[in-house]
């Protein structure tokens, strides 16, 4: 785990470590959130079978998803909503998410962390629905 603890400083963690790699921890509970908070149906991640591939596309571009100091979790994210067939972007967003955590230890921060996730995946959707 990485803490900021200054504008300029991260602590690492010598004793807590992710259980996996963090980005595709952060592409499954993605997916997991898409699919349980809109009605799209099916949410697939990249890469996908090229024989039937999604009608639409999120294109995700994560700037920050660290624990502060206080152990409260800041993600901040663009995304932009692509129309795969007409190979365009119909949706744009971005996201700066703050999610306190319940106190101080690590697994409150990661809770804060799915919180967080299931924030961006909510807007993302909202984005998602006004495409419709």
């Amino acid at each position: 785990m990485v803490t900021r603890t200054g504008d300029n400083r991260i602590e690492l963690s010598e004793v807590h470590r992710w259980a996996e790699d963090l980005a595709a921890g952060f592409t499954r509970v993605l997916r997991e959130d898409l699919g349980n908070s809109s009605s799209w149906g099916r949410v697939i991640a990249y890469p996908w079978n090229s024989l039937r591939g999604p009608d639409y596309s999120v294109e995700l571009d994560l700037v920050r998803f660290e624990r502060t100091a206080v152990g409260a979790v800041d993600l901040w994210a663009y995304w932009r909503v692509w129309d795969v067939a007409a190979g365009r972007v119909v949706g744009r967003g971005e996201a700066r998410v703050s999610e306190p955590a319940t106190g101080p230890q690590i697994a409150q921060s990661v809770a804060a962390q799915s919180r967080a996730i299931a924030r961006l995946a909510r807007e993302i959707t909202a984005t998602l629905e006004n495409v419709r």
